[in-house]
Parts: C-alpha cells; sequence; structure tokens
C-alpha cells in the first residue's frame, strides 16, 4: 500500500477539494493524437508482465496515456504466449483507464502485467505495445529510477 500512496501522492490529476476526491481526466482531441484510425493494426498476443524504463512521458497526463519505453524484459507470461513474447520489442505501454494516468516519470523503471498486442504500423516496421487496464489484475507501478536500476 505504501508504493501506492506514494505513487497517488505525486499526480498531477488527482487530489482533493474540500474533503472530496477529485480526478481530471485529459482527453486529446483527435487531431492532437498524431494518428489516423486505420494507421495501425493491433493483434492480441497474450497477456504479460514486463519491465522497462521510461523514456517519453508526454502522453503520460492524457486518457488514454502513453509511456514510450525502451529496454523491456518479460518477466512472465502464461504458457499459451510465450512463443510470442520471445522476440519482444515493446515499444509502449498504454491505457484507456484514467487510474494508470501519470503513474510513471521518464527516467523511472516500471514494472507492468497487462495484454500484449502487435502493433502492425501501415509504413513502418511492426512491433509490441502493452495495453494495461482491460483485465483484472493488470497494473503498472514505477519501480525505481535510472541510478537505482532493478
Amino acid at each position: 500500500f505504501a508504493d501506492f500512496a506514494r505513487l497517488q501522492a505525486r499526480k498531477v490529476n488527482e487530489g482533493r477539494f474540500r474533503g472530496r476526491a477529485i480526478f481530471f481526466r485529459f482527453v486529446k482531441r483527435p487531431e492532437e493524437t498524431g494518428e489516423r484510425y486505420g494507421d495501425r493494426r493491433f493483434r492480441p498476443a497474450g497477456v504479460t508482465t514486463v519491465r522497462a524504463r521510461v523514456t517519453d512521458d508526454r502522453d503520460a497526463i492524457f486518457t488514454p496515456c502513453r509511456y514510450t519505453v525502451t529496454a523491456a524484459t518479460v518477466l512472465g507470461c502464461p504458457p499459451a504466449s510465450d512463443r510470442a513474447t520471445r522476440e519482444l520489442d515493446l515499444r509502449e505501454i498504454v491505457s484507456f483507464r484514467g487510474r494508470f494516468s501519470d503513474q510513471a516519470r521518464q527516467g523511472e523503471w516500471i514494472v507492468a502485467r497487462g495484454s500484449l498486442e502487435l502493433v502492425v504500423p501501415g509504413d513502418g516496421s511492426p512491433h509490441h505495445r502493452l495495453v494495461v487496464g482491460g483485465r483484472a489484475g493488470d497494473y503498472l507501478a514505477a519501480v525505481a529510477r535510472d541510478a537505482d536500476e532493478p
């Protein structure tokens, strides 16, 4: 619970006002997202838990939120999805749930569990992303800064 409280306390989009919990959900207009519907295709690739370093958090306060990541390591996955995660080029972690907005900062190492997807861009090379918050048991937590690499 201490880690949860620490992460919640630093969020800019949640707090208390006159004793009431308040939540702000920042949503981009379609023209602000930098992509159009159909630019990328997504294929399910199982459920997995990863450790990665956040390299860009500029979309962390939005819903959906996005964290660009590098140095991803698979920590665990069900046997059925093991084959899909052997060659993991994880580039982003996203969530459509406000709970995971503003959860990690650039330069932090995170641990996350969610649904792995193969991203197939219309004009680039395929890679993976992790979608957090669509299933019970999904999570995303900052565990260390660069200097404290786990």
